[in-house]
């Protein structure tokens, strides 16, 4: 295991083309084109009910995004030291600033002005399989919520949001690894366990 992290997680899939629906209502969603991650700033909001909006996150965001980066790492990895922080600090600002709305897609929900639940999907493109038909594969990654506005539905309105793109963005399948707390979540928006043939296996740096 990398040194910073642990804990027991469970990895899950969905696959996607049309076959799950997220139940999601967009006022127009001609407004999509059929573009490689391409989603257009009109739909940049969502309404789940009530007041709460999920939004895509753009350019201005950045500071917020890696402020919640860097709480849900400490409450994922446990205490960092500041050295790895003062190094995460520097180094996020610059991977948003040159991937946001590129190759990862981060949504938002705002509480007032403070943005205080997150998730980010990543995209990655990979020679087709029969797995991934389309080549085109989503990871979700840093779904989080600030302690104090847990237990209002924020991150399953942020996962209907998300999926709702990855179809749009024609992704044959999203994964994500979930913990104990988040895995009932991710099942009632149509995750399944990932049943594989392969061990999962990873190379770390010396």
């Amino acid at each position: 295991k990398p040194p910073l992290c642990k804990g027991r997680w469970a990895k899950s899939l969905i696959l996607l083309g049309g076959v799950v629906n997220p139940s999601v209502s967009f006022a127009d969603s001609s407004l999509y084109t059929r573009e490689p991650w391409a989603l257009p700033r009109q739909l940049n909001k969502l309404e789940f009910g009530g007041d709460d909006m999920v939004e895509r996150a753009y350019i201005n965001d950045i500071a917020a995004l890696t402020a919640l980066r860097l709480e849900f790492l400490q409450e994922d990895c446990g205490e960092l030291n500041e050295e790895v922080i003062s190094k995460l600090a520097e180094a996020l600002p610059a991977y948003f600033e040159k991937n946001l709305n590129h190759n990862i897609f981060c949504y938002l929900i705002r509480e007032k002005e403070n943005v205080v639940a997150c998730a980010f999907l990543l995209i990655d493109e990979k020679p087709a399989s029969p797995m991934f038909i389309t080549g085109r594969t989503g990871t979700v990654l840093n779904v989080y919520t600030k302690p104090i506005s847990r237990h209002k539905g924020y991150a399953t309105a942020i996962m209907k949001m998300l999926l709702h793109d990855a179809v749009e963005m024609n992704l044959s399948s999203v994964e994500l690894k979930a913990t104990d707390a988040g895995y009932n979540l991710y099942k009632s928006v149509g995750f399944t366990d990932d049943v594989s043939k392969y061990h999962c296996m990873k190379w770390h740096k010396a």
